[in-house]
């Protein structure tokens, strides 16, 4: 059997992360540039002229037409973080470089951060991906089929009726010519839906091989574009992590509070 080329792709190693983004002054240096790749623009009205400063050990620009001042985080979803970057940077490349989820106990343990911490952070980054996902369109030929996201409670219905069932809708782009087909086994071993059964069986695959629990009607949307995100860059491992810092460099503020408070409604 031919070795697929996707799967054994070499990605960002361990070692090269640490080479590039080891010390903090590497992960501003890398945040500045993602943030600003022309050089520093006032977020406010993206003047180029600017006096710097630092107070209590932290960078600032000062905008010379408006006086606006903002750090190198101030205005992206690092905003406000106590934690170093160099945290926050290995959290966002366990995250990109991982075959399946990573939960947030996991990122608890490799960042030596509390739980509370280490799901807020989750979340953000996930939130992160799920807003760069969001107006994506599949053209061409699209393979649709609905699914299901939880199990079955105690005493609850079963099957697609259950109580702790959250139905999605997955969507994957093929050539294959097109086919509408009922429901059962023989649907889903159809070669026409290949693409999406194959997309739908290794996302649950990786939830249920990441997670115990998590609640599905408030935070699918989210653990869904976490595998979405992946997905979608899989060809170029070596490149998804600093994509996704350009992304999170670009993400207005999340406050974990308003992050985690309700279900998103739709």
């Amino acid at each position: 059997m031919a070795m697929n080329r996707v799967q054994f792709q070499p990605g960002l190693s361990m070692a090269e992360f640490f080479e590039r983004y080891g010390s903090e002054a590497q992960c501003e240096a890398a945040l500045f540039a993602a943030r600003w790749p022309q050089s520093w623009r006032c977020p406010s009205c993206q003047c180029p002229w600017y006096s710097s400063f630092v107070r209590a050990g932290r960078r600032y620009w000062q905008c010379s037409a408006h006086r606006h001042q903002s750090s190198l985080i101030s205005g992206t979803v690092f905003e406000a973080t106590k934690l170093p970057l160099k945290r926050w940077f290995l959290a966002m490349h366990l995250l990109t470089q991982a075959k399946n989820n990573v939960s947030a106990l996991e990122l608890t343990r490799h960042l030596g951060a509390c739980y509370k911490t280490a799901h807020t952070m989750k979340h953000k980054l996930m939130e992160v991906m799920r807003l760069r996902e969001d107006p994506r369109q599949l053209d061409g030929r699209v393979e649709i089929d609905d699914a299901y996201l939880g199990g079955q409670r105690s005493g609850g219905k079963t099957g697609r009726g259950s109580e702790n069932k959250v139905p999605f809708i997955g969507a994957s782009r093929s050539s294959v010519p097109s086919t509408i087909t009922g429901g059962g086994k023989a649907s889903v071993e159809t070669p026409q839906f290949k693409a999406v059964n194959t997309v739908l069986s290794n996302l649950k695959t990786a939830l249920s091989g990441t997670y115990h629990a998590f609640k599905f009607a408030k935070y699918a949307h989210r653990y869904l574009a976490e595998v979405q995100y992946r997905f979608n860059r899989r060809f170029d491992l070596a490149a998804i992590f600093s994509r996704l810092l350009r992304a999170a460099a670009l993400t207005l503020p999340q406050p974990g509070r308003l992050l985690l408070a309700a279900e998103v409604r739709r």
